[in-house]
């Protein structure tokens, strides 16, 4: 009987098929059968409806995020850099999923179409991260301990946007700083941008050939440094490559 009905579904469409809404739903384990009495008559474009009576591809007029609470709207469309209308397969979805993914903001993410009144549209499920993070290490052995405690958060304003700051105290020195601000996937992934600023004070001791203390200097050091990162001209296939300026200003002090 669900033969027969396929047939007779298919020859009551047939004057139908140059119509762009057009849809066959049927059960995915009667999909081989379908496709071989359509491949017989002729068809050679064949979309299938999902389990929630969506074509796939489907074609969707925007998007609808849900679970954002940090995170900007205009920000996250911004970063999918999609164009609307615009026709979606799960492979799209797919993909759109695992670029939300790498941006370490979420870790739950799903994509699927829904429909309201009479237009498709992308909803973007999520679950945010908590993204502000301390820092406390030392480092010690060999040479003059580091003392580091600092905080920074990835996802500062909702728009992936990494501010932060640490003290850094050598030895028994008053300790420097490290403060920064970043941009690691600006437009839409593509483009890198930061901004550091560095203070170090330490001391440094000298000593002569006899292994005798000459003399004890107070190193103090100051470096500004900015970089702006766009897409290679000739990018490797994995399409990570990037170009651009990198420039970085630096003082230093001596003093006994």
């Amino acid at each position: 009987m669900i033969t027969l009905k396929i047939i007779c579904l298919l020859r009551m469409s047939l004057y139908r098929l140059f119509v762009k809404d057009f849809l066959i739903a049927i059960d995915s384990g009667h999909k081989k059968l379908l496709t071989y009495v359509l491949v017989l008559s002729g068809v050679t474009s064949i979309s299938y409806a999902n389990e929630k009576g969506f074509a796939e591809p489907v074609e969707v007029d925007g998007l609808i995020f849900e679970g954002l609470e940090r995170t900007k709207a205009d920000w996250l469309t911004g970063y999918l850099n999609l164009s609307f209308p615009t026709v979606v397969s799960k492979k799209n979805m797919e993909d759109i999923r695992k670029k939300i993914l790498t941006t370490g903001a979420f870790y739950k993410i799903a994509v699927e179409p829904t429909r309201i009144k009479t237009k498709n549209y992308l909803r973007v499920s999520v679950a945010e991260k908590w993204t502000t993070i301390p820092v406390v290490r030392a480092e010690v052995g060999g040479g003059t301990p580091l003392y580091v405690a600092g905080i920074y958060d990835q996802h500062s304003f909702g728009r992936l946007i990494t501010l932060g700051g640490e003290l850094r105290k050598y030895g028994n020195e008053r300790p420097g700083f490290v403060v920064w601000v970043k941009s690691p996937r600006h437009k839409s992934g593509a483009y890198s941008l930061g901004v550091e600023y560095w203070e170090e004070i330490r001391k440094r001791t000298f000593y002569s050939e006899e292994a005798k203390e000459q003399a004890l200097f107070t190193d103090k050091g100051r470096r500004l440094r900015g970089y702006y990162l766009m897409p290679a001209l000739f990018a490797e296939s994995d399409g990570r490559s990037q170009m651009g300026l990198d420039l970085e200003l630096r003082q230093r002090d001596d003093s006994t």
